[in-house]
C-alpha cells in the first residue's frame, strides 16, 4: 500500500527521458520498501480543519497525516456536494488545501485515497450565502439587478449567480460584489423562478417578456444591417431572428447586439412582414412591418443585341412575371422567366444602352448598365472559370462567335490579346495571355465587340471541365473527362460525383487536358454532375453523366395492406431522385409518399384505391422496369374522418388552449382556434357548413371562424346563465344555439349572432337536476338531454326545442342506464348513443337504444378508466368516435373509432372492433378541462363536441 500511495503517482510523473532508467531502481526500491512497509506506513488521519468556519470559495486547510503526495489522488467530499474535488497543488502529505465548493454544507469532510484509505474530519461550519432580496424582482434580459443578503464573495467573478438553475446552468455576469450585496446583469439564459448564488437557492425572480419596440429602418434590401430596438431581447447563440418569407432565418446576431438593440442582416428569402425573435420556444414579434425592396446583384451578359436573353440576378423579385417591371434605359422589357432571385428577359427591338431597373410593387432597384450591341455582335454570357493565372485555359460561353478561330479577337483587361485554341458559334476556348490583368474580357468579330463579366487574375490554375465521354455509362466502366488546367500528378487531383450525395475519387490517369476515372461499382444509378478539384480550386459543375442501372425490388414492407396505407419497397438501382421512380400495382400507378426522399434504396408509396386481390408491384427507373413482386390488397375500411378536438398542443403562454383539426390523410394538424389566457375551453361545437366554431371560454359563449379569425363574444358569463356551460348544440337552419349550465338543471337558447337575451327553456321545475349533454335534432325539432339526476335517477330525456311541455323520459336506470355523460343521435338509423359510467365498477361505457325510447339499452363497449372525454358520430359510414385519456400518461389522449355494432373493422390487422385513429393528443392539465371531439363529414351538418363534467363527477373516482 505504501508503494502504491507514495511511489506509483510519482513514477508516472517522471520525465520520459529518465523513466526507463529508473525501472531497475524502482524494482530494488520496491524490495526494500516492501520489507519495511510495516515500519514506514503512515495511516491516514485528520487532526483538524483550519479555519473551522468558512464561506463558499474560501480556502481551508485539512491538517493530518498519511495524505498521498500525488495531491490529485486525495479525493475530498463536502456535505451537500455530490462529486468529490481535488485539493490545490500546493498540498503535501500533512496538509491539504482546498477551496470550499459551491453548494457545500456544514459537517465533516470525507477523504478517500484510491478507494484504499478513507477518513472523516472534525465538523466544519460553512456559512452559506443567504439571499434576502432582489431588486427589482421583475426585470428584463440585460437589466442590472441588486441582490442583497450575506456571505457573498467580495471578488465579483467568484460569485456564481444563476437565474432559475433548474432550466439553465449558465451563470450571470456580476459587475460588483461585497459580502452583503451583488450587482448582476440578467442573462439571456434567465427564466422565471428561484435564483441562486454559489449553488444556494434564494428568492423568486420574474423575467419580464421581451419586447421589440421598433425596427430601424422600416425598409431595406437583402444584405442590409437593420436594428431591432426594445428591451429584454435575447443575445444568446441559441436565439434566431425570423423574417417573413421562405427560410428567411438568421442564426447569428451581429457582435454589436445588446438586449436593447439587436443588429441583424436581412437574409435572402425575406419578404414584407413582421420580424420575430425566437428563443426558448417563445416568439417576440415586432409591432411594425419590415418592407423588403428588390435588389439587382448583376446582369448577364452586360452587352447584347435585340433578341438576346438576359439574366438578372438579385433578391425579392416577384414570382408573378407581370408584377416585375423591367426596364432597359427606360424601355419596358417583358419578363419570360421568374423566381425570387432570377429574372429572365428577351430583349425586343428598340432597346438602347443604359441602366437596368426592376420595379416590384412600386419599389425600384437599379443594376449595372447594359450596352446595346449591333446585330451579329458577339455576346459573352459566362466565363469558365472566372479566375485563374496567366497561361491557364478559359472557356467563353455565349453566341455570335465565329467558327473560325482567327476571326475571333479575344482581349483580356490590360489590352492583352489571347490565342483562341478552338471555336464554335457558342463557345471559345482561349489561353490567358501574358500581360492580362483583372477585368472584363472582350470578343471582337467583324468589327463588332461584346464584353464579358470580369475575369480575375489569381495565382492557382483553376480546372475546367469541357466535355465527358461517354454521356451514358455502366458502373465499372471508364469515364473520360476532357478539359484544361488539370494537374498531371493524379494524386493531386480529386474528381467529384454529385447526385443526391457527393463522392470523391482519385483519377486513374491525369494530363493537363484529360482525366480518366472508373465509375464505382457501388455508386447509385442516375444523373451525376462531374467536377474537378485541385489546390483548393473547383471546376464548373454543369457537366453530367448518366450512370445506368437495373432496378430490383428485394422486399416489400408490408406485403399486404388496405388502399391508402403505405408500402415501402427496398432494393437496388432505384433512381436517386425519388420522383423519377414509377411504382405500379399491376397497371395502376401509385403515389409517392415523399417525392423528396433521399434514401437511394427505399421508395415508399400509398397503396392505390384498388379492389381486393393480389397485384404485381413493379418499379421503373432509367426506362427499365423491375421484376414484379406480389402484394395483397385487402378490403378497405370506411374512410377515417378528420376530427376537431380541444388540445394543449403548442402552448407558448400559460392558460392558452387550442381547438385543432386533425387530418388523417396525409397526417397533419391545423389550429382553428387559439385562446388567449383562457384557463378553460369547456365546450365547443363545429358548424362545418358555416365554417364556424362556437365555444365556451371562461363561461362566455364565443364564435370564431375555422381559421382562427373573426372572434366574437356572443353572450358573456351573466347572459349565458351565470355559470360555466356544460354543452352546446346548434340549430343551423334557424340560427339558434342551445346550451346547458354546468352543474345546473338549466337549458338555454340564444341566437347565433348574439342578439337578444338568452331564453331559459327548462330548469329544476321540469324535473332536471344536472343537465349535462344536450343535442338538437332538426328532423324532429327536439332536444335530447343527458340528465345526471341523483334524486330521480339518471335519465335520457326528449323535450321540445321551444321550451313547451314537459320533457319525456326515454331511458333511465331501469333500462340499464348509469351515470349519464353524453348523448348522440343518428335519426336515419333510428338510434340513440349514450356515454355513461357504470358506477359500481366506475367504468366508462357506450350504450345504444332505439330513438323512440322503446326497448332497453344495449351495452356496446365497456371502455373502463380513465376518462372518456367526448364521443361523436359519423352517420354516413355508421361509426362512433371517442377520445379517452391515456392510462400510462394522463397528459395525453387518443381518439378511437368502432362501427355502430362493434363488429371487426375491415382492414385492421389483426382484426379488431376498435381502431386507434389519432394518438399523442396533448391534453391540458387545467381544472375542469376534459377535452372533446367533433367528427367532420361531407354532409356539412353541425357537429357538437366536448362537454364539461360536473364537479361531483370530476371530484369522485370509484375506488
Amino acid at each position: 500500500m505504501m508503494l502504491r500511495k507514495n511511489l506509483y503517482p510519482s513514477f508516472f510523473k517522471l520525465p520520459v527521458r529518465v523513466a526507463l532508467g529508473c525501472l531497475v531502481y524502482i524494482a530494488l526500491l520496491y524490495t526494500v520498501i516492501s520489507c519495511q512497509e510495516k515500519d514506514e506506513f503512515v495511516p491516514l488521519k485528520i487532526h483538524a480543519i483550519e479555519p473551522s468556519e468558512a464561506i463558499i470559495g474560501d480556502t481551508i486547510t485539512i491538517i493530518g497525516e498519511g495524505f498521498s503526495p500525488g495531491y490529485e489522488y486525495n479525493e475530498i467530499s463536502f456535505q451537500g456536494v455530490s462529486d468529490p474535488i481535488a485539493p490545490l497543488s500546493i498540498s503535501n502529505t500533512g496538509r491539504l488545501y482546498v477551496r470550499v465548493p459551491d453548494g457545500a454544507a456544514s459537517g465533516s469532510i470525507h477523504i478517500n485515497i484510491l478507494d484504499e484509505e478513507t477518513a472523516d474530519s472534525p465538523p466544519v461550519t460553512i456559512h452559506a450565502p443567504e439571499i434576502t432580496s432582489i431588486t427589482p424582482d421583475h426585470a428584463w434580459i440585460g437589466d442590472t439587478v441588486v441582490i442583497k443578503g450575506k456571505n457573498f464573495r467580495s471578488e465579483r467573478e467568484h460569485n456564481a449567480v444563476k437565474f432559475n438553475p433548474a432550466t439553465s446552468n449558465l451563470t450571470a455576469t456580476v459587475i460588483s460584489a461585497s459580502a452583503t450585496e451583488l450587482k448582476a446583469i440578467v442573462p439571456s439564459s434567465a427564466r422565471t423562478g428561484t435564483m441562486s448564488v454559489l449553488g444556494y437557492a434564494g428568492v423568486t425572480f420574474t423575467l419580464n417578456p421581451g419586447e421589440i419596440a421598433v425596427i430601424e429602418p422600416l425598409q431595406g434590401v437583402v444584405g442590409d444591417t437593420i436594428s431591432l430596438k426594445g428591451k429584454g431581447l435575447s443575445t444568446s447563440p441559441a436565439a434566431t431572428i425570423v423574417f417573413t418569407g421562405n427560410n428567411a432565418v438568421i442564426t447569428s446576431l451581429e457582435q454589436e447586439s445588446t438586449p436593447r438593440h439587436l443588429r441583424v442582416i436581412v437574409p435572402p428569402g425575406a419578404t414584407d412582414g413582421v420580424v420575430k425573435l425566437v428563443y426558448n420556444n417563445v416568439d417576440i414579434i415586432s409591432p411594425g412591418i419590415f418592407k423588403v425592396y428588390p435588389v439587382i446583384k448583376d446582369i448577364s451578359p452586360r452587352s447584347g443585341l435585340a433578341g438576346s436573353v438576359i439574366k438578372i440576378t438579385g433578391h425579392n423579385f416577384s414570382t408573378e412575371a407581370e408584377e416585375n417591371e423591367v426596364k432597359f434605359n427606360g424601355t419596358t422589357v417583358p419578363v419570360t422567366g421568374v423566381s425570387e432571385t432570377t429574372l429572365q428577359v428577351k430583349l425586343p427591338s428598340g432597346i438602347s444602352s443604359g441602366p437596368v431597373t426592376v420595379t416590384v410593387n412600386g419599389r425600384i432597384a437599379t443594376g449595372p448598365p447594359f450596352t446595346l450591341a449591333a446585330e451579329g455582335t458577339p455576346v459573352i454570357t459566362e466565363l469558365q472559370p472566372d479566375h485563374g493565372p496567366v497561361n491557364s485555359i478559359v472557356v467563353l460561353k455565349g453566341e455570335n462567335f465565329s467558327t473560325t478561330t482567327s476571326q475571333n479577337e479575344v482581349r483580356f483587361a490590360g489590352n492583352a490579346v489571347a490565342t483562341v485554341q478552338s471555336a464554335s458559334a457558342k463557345e471559345l476556348i482561349v489561353r490567358v495571355p501574358p500581360g492580362a490583368v483583372s477585368g472584363p474580357v472582350t470578343v471582337t468579330k467583324e468589327g463588332k465587340t461584346g464584353t464579358s463579366p470580369d475575369y480575375t487574375i489569381s495565382s492557382k490554375p483553376v480546372p475546367v471541365v469541357i466535355s465527358l465521354s461517354p454521356l451514358s455509362i455502366k458502373r465499372g466502366a471508364i469515364l473520360t473527362i476532357n478539359g484544361a488546367n488539370f494537374k498531371t500528378v493524379k494524386e493531386d487531383v480529386n474528381i467529384g460525383f454529385t447526385g443526391v450525395g457527393t463522392f470523391n475519387y482519385t483519377p486513374l490517369s491525369a494530363s493537363e487536358n484529360q482525366l480518366t476515372v472508373q465509375v464505382p461499382n457501388d455508386i447509385s444509378p442516375g444523373n451525376w454532375t462531374i467536377y474537378v478539384e485541385q489546390d483548393g480550386e473547383s471546376s464548373n459543375k454543369d457537366k453530367t453523366v448518366k450512370v445506368e442501372g437495373q432496378p430490383v425490388i428485394a422486399s416489400l414492407d408490408p406485403t399486404q395492406g388496405i388502399p391508402g396505407s403505405v408500402v415501402t419497397l427496398t432494393g437496388t438501382d432505384f433512381d436517386l431522385i425519388e420522383s423519377n421512380n414509377q411504382v405500379k400495382f399491376g397497371n395502376t400507378v401509385a403515389t409517392l409518399v415523399n417525392a423528396g426522399d433521399v434514401l437511394p434504396d427505399k421508395v415508399s408509396v400509398y397503396v392505390p384505391d384498388l379492389a381486393p386481390g393480389t397485384y404485381s408491384i413493379t418499379l421503373t427507373a432509367f426506362g427499365t422496369a423491375s421484376a414484379g413482386v406480389s402484394f395483397q390488397v385487402k378490403p378497405k375500411p370506411a374512410v377515417v374522418r378528420n376530427v376537431y378536438y380541444i388540445s394543449a398542443d403548442d402552448i407558448v403562454t400559460s392558460q392558452a388552449l387550442l381547438i385543432k383539426k386533425a387530418i388523417f390523410d396525409p397526417p397533419s394538424t391545423q389550429t382553428v382556434y387559439k385562446s388567449v389566457n383562457a384557463p378553460i375551453i369547456g365546450s365547443m361545437l363545429v358548424d362545418l357548413a358555416g365554417s364556424k366554431v362556437y365555444l365556451e371560454e371562461n363561461g362566455a359563449i364565443i364564435r370564431s371562424n375555422l381559421n382562427n379569425t373573426g372572434k366574437v363574444e356572443l353572450y358573456d358569463l351573466n347572459e349565458a346563465g351565470g355559470t360555466y356551460i356544460g354543452d352546446l348544440s346548434l340549430d343551423a337552419a334557424n340560427q339558434k344555439l342551445y346550451w346547458s349550465g354546468a352543474g345546473s338543471p338549466n337549458i338555454y337558447s340564444g341566437n347565433t349572432d348574439g342578439s337578444g337575451t338568452p331564453e331559459l327553456l327548462y330548469d329544476g321545475t321540469d324535473g332536471l337536476e344536472i343537465a349535462l349533454g344536450v343535442t338538437y335534432v332538426p328532423e324532429d325539432g327536439k332536444l335530447y338531454i343527458a340528465d345526471q339526476n341523483y334524486t330521480n335517477g339518471h335519465r335520457i330525456l326528449r323535450a321540445n326545442a321551444d321550451g313547451s311541455g314537459t320533457p319525456q323520459v326515454l331511458f333511465d336506470g331501469a333500462d340499464g342506464l348509469g351515470l349519464v355523460h353524453d348523448v348522440k343521435i343518428d335519426v336515419a338509423a333510428g338510434k340513440i348513443f349514450i356515454e355513461d359510467i357504470e358506477e359500481s365498477a366506475w367504468a366508462y361505457r357506450i350504450l345504444s337504444g332505439n330513438l323512440d325510447g322503446s326497448g332497453t339499452l344495449t351495452v356496446l363497449k365497456v371502455l373502463g378508466w380513465p376518462q372518456v372525454t367526448g364521443i361523436s358520430l359519423d352517420p354516413q359510414e355508421k361509426y362512433i368516435y371517442w377520445m379517452q385519456v391515456n392510462e400510462a400518461d394522463p397528459q395525453f389522449g387518443s381518439i378511437y373509432r368502432a362501427q355502430y355494432n362493434f363488429a371487426p373493422i375491415p382492414g385492421t390487422d389483426p382484426a379488431s372492433a376498435v381502431q386507434t385513429v389519432y394518438s399523442n393528443i396533448k391534453l391540458a392539465g387545467v381544472t375542469g378541462f376534459v377535452g372533446g371531439i367533433a367528427v367532420e363529414n361531407t354532409s356539412g351538418a353541425a357537429q357538437r363536441a366536448s362537454i364539461r363534467l360536473p364537479l361531483k363527477l370530476r371530484a369522485t373516482k370509484h375506488k
